[in-house]
């Protein structure tokens, strides 16, 4: 009988070990991460992983990937995503301010909701097919970035640069507060609506009554 209870105690904590080693391991799969758990995401590559409530703002993330993961409700202002990757990644009701994502090695298909993205950075990077609704995205560098056929459904861009970028078939039919200079950025077949498309003759010094 004690053998038996030494046999159970001893499978019992290489169980346990076994689970902790998994959660400190570099590669998650199908994983769920909470505000109570402990874990780095630098230099990890995470599939198909939900991440919520994470206060991860003035943290590193760099080189790590992320693949078909959600980011729900979470606080990443600040942090930085040198040579991190990022392939169809949604991100919704979470805190992404500062964040100078020019310094990530790939971000592909990003989607972002109800989030706000003020005073980072995109410069140059390719966003097309994008999603950004009901997003705050104050001040934010789109200078040469691609955003053709990006959705900015609801989202507000008070004196975000798009200089140079590219909004070809891009709908911001609903967007507001955006200033866009057609001379200096590719708006073929972009879609816009009155009043806001208004801001667009802004450039060419038109005044209208």
């Amino acid at each position: 009988m004690s053998k038996q209870r030494d046999a159970t105690t001893r499978n019992d904590s290489t169980d346990q070990k076994d689970s902790e080693e998994f959660k400190d391991s570099k590669e998650h799969d199908g994983q769920t991460f909470q505000a109570t758990d402990s874990v780095s995401l630098e230099q990890g590559e995470f599939t198909h992983c939900e991440f919520i409530g994470l206060q991860l703002s003035h943290q590193s993330l760099a080189h790590s990937s992320f693949t078909d993961c959600v980011f729900s409700k979470c606080d990443l202002s600040n942090s930085v995503f040198r040579s991190a990757r990022f392939i169809n990644v949604k991100f919704s009701d979470c805190k992404l301010l500062g964040i100078n994502w020019a310094l990530a090695r790939e971000l592909r298909w990003p989607q972002f909701h109800d989030c706000n993205l003020s005073y980072s950075s995109f410069l140059g990077l390719d966003l097309r097919k994008g999603v950004l609704k009901n997003c705050k995205l104050e001040e934010v560098n789109f200078v040469r970035a691609n955003l053709s056929d990006a959705s900015a459904d609801g989202s507000l861009f008070t004196r975000a640069d798009f200089t140079g970028a590219n909004l070809s078939g891009a709908d911001f039919r609903t967007a507001r507060s955006y200033s866009i200079h057609p001379v200096h950025t590719k708006l073929t077949k972009a879609k816009f609506s009155l009043p806001e498309a208004m801001s667009l003759l802004t450039g060419f010094g038109i005044e209208l009554e």
